[in-house]
Parts: C-alpha cells; sequence; structure tokens
C-alpha cells in the first residue's frame, strides 16, 4: 500500500469471503495529510457510493473520512474528519466514577432481603457465600467480607429513558429493584436468598447521571458471573405476547420464576451453562 495521498492498493477481507485487491486512485482530500498516514477503501462493488475510511496516524490520532467513488474505482472527492478534534477527553471525570466505584465497595454490607423502605435510586453489587457448587469459587472469596459480587446492577428514576426523569428524592426504585432480586432467589432452584447479601450505593440530584457509568467501571472491575457468563438474572416478565423467547441461562440453571416458565423458545441446555462456569477460572 502506499503512504500519504494518491494510490493506494490494498488486500482486505469482507465477511463470509476471500481477500481481495482494491485500488483507490486519486483520492483528493481537504487538507494536507501527515506523510504517515495510510488511505485505504474498499472496493465499490460496481456501484457508486460513500465509502468510510480510516486513516491511522503513527501518533495514533484516528481520522475518519467519507469517499465519493465511481464505476472505476477512482475518488471524485472527499472528506476528512479530524476525529481528536470531536472527542471529549476528561481525567476529572474518569476520577469521579473511580471515587463513586470505591464508595460503593465501602458501604455497609446487608443481607439481600433488606426489611423496610428507604428512598433513592443508584448502583447495588450482590455476593453470594453459600454452599453451591456452582459458584464455589466465589463463595470462599466472601466467607470473611463480602469481595466479589456476583451480580451487580442499577435501579434508574422512572423516565430515565427519555430524559423524563421523576423526582429521585422520592424514589423506591432502588428498594424495589433489591426486593424484585429476591423474589427471583427464592423462586429459582439451588440457591438460597440467606446466603445473599448486598451493598448498594444512593445518589442523588445531578449524581444521578453517574449511574450507568459507574455500574459499567464496577462490571469491568470484578467481572461478576451472572453479568458476564450467566445472563437473565436481571430480566423482568417480558409480558403478554411475548413468551415466545428462551429462557434466559439464569432461569436455565435456577428454574423457578413463575413467567420464566411461559417461555417456549429454544433455550441453552443446562449442562452446556454448567461447562461454561466450571470453564471460568
Amino acid at each position: 500500500m502506499k503512504d500519504g495521498v494518491g494510490g493506494c492498493l490494498r488486500r482486505c477481507s469482507r465477511p463470509g469471503g476471500g481477500a481481495v485487491t482494491a485500488a483507490c486512485q486519486a483520492i483528493t482530500v481537504a487538507r494536507p495529510l501527515p506523510s504517515s498516514a495510510r488511505v485505504c477503501a474498499l472496493p465499490p462493488g460496481g456501484r457508486c457510493g460513500f465509502l468510510i475510511i480510516r486513516l491511522l496516524i503513527v501518533r495514533k490520532f484516528p481520522f475518519t473520512g467519507a469517499v465519493l467513488l465511481t464505476r472505476n474505482g477512482s475518488a471524485v472527492s472527499s472528506l476528512v474528519i479530524d476525529i481528536e478534534a470531536h472527542t471529549f477527553h476528561s481525567p476529572d471525570l474518569e476520577s469521579v466514577v473511580a471515587e463513586a466505584a470505591d464508595f460503593l465497595i465501602q458501604t455497609p454490607e446487608y443481607p439481600l432481603s433488606v426489611s423496610g423502605n428507604f428512598v433513592g435510586v443508584g448502583i447495588y453489587a450482590i455476593y453470594y457465600s453459600g454452599s453451591s457448587g456452582y459458584y464455589k469459587k466465589i463463595s470462599a472469596l466472601n466467607r470473611v467480607r463480602c469481595r466479589q459480587p456476583i451480580y451487580i446492577g442499577k435501579a434508574v428514576p422512572a423516565g430515565w429513558r427519555t430524559a423524563r426523569k421523576s423526582a429521585v428524592n422520592d424514589s423506591y426504585a432502588l428498594c424495589n429493584r433489591l426486593r424484585e432480586h429476591t423474589r427471583s432467589i427464592e423462586q429459582g432452584k439451588g440457591i438460597r436468598v440467606v446466603d445473599f447479601k448486598c451493598r448498594f450505593m444512593i445518589l442523588l440530584g445531578v449524581e444521578t447521571d453517574l449511574i450507568s457509568a459507574v455500574e459499567a467501571r464496577l462490571i469491568r472491575d470484578y467481572m461478576p458471573l451472572w453479568n458476564t457468563l450467566i445472563d437473565g438474572f436481571g430480566n423482568h416478565d417480558p409480558g403478554k405476547g411475548r413468551y415466545n423467547q428462551a429462557r434466559s441461562e439464569w432461569d436455565v440453571l435456577h428454574p423457578g420464576r413463575s413467567w420464566a416458565k411461559r417461555l417456549t423458545g429454544i433455550s441453552s441446555s443446562r449442562a452446556e451453562i454448567i461447562r461454561k462456569i466450571f470453564a471460568r477460572r
């Protein structure tokens, strides 16, 4: 492949196909590019159209451009966008998210079946310390104190997805979500709610905007089994007309939730799910 502006030739792989050779001629750019830039284009497939190219700079500053290709593959116009000029960086945000994640891990532990009501939305971590053979490694880590979550989740205010958040200071979303998980475990086969504890962090006001970021950070840090390997613990009843779905892996492993019994889709095998659990180191 030639570097910089001008013709370029590369071999590229298409999904489901073999390597093909693509030529891109007379690429015109809106401004000079560094000599280290590599310009690539996928073949036009015999039709005109805009194709996205990526320019990789040695300094690792990515650019993206759209090139209009004619039938013979010649470029008639192009637009180069400096992605760095559009990318927001905030070391302060990373620090705040890390601070919030550390705060959650330091909060008091409670039995999952928390009694009474409390107000707030936020993030929670659930820990297992029982005798199930599936979760032996996790349980051993949590015998003395809660160290390894089996699940991390969030409870958001009503209207979260449409940006019409209700009064979070009056919301019982976090308490209700923990109760919902308690019912799931009570109904699930092979586990007992007395073997589960939780931690939670309440976020109010503008801090509620951190909920998703902190949840994602904690999941990356701890890789909880019911988040990353066994799906479905946090699922809700899909409702009438949607029971043609498959049961989740969690519901195959721990059957019992009344609404999950109505699901008619083809589910993963129990043996395969168990194999995945023991294969994880």
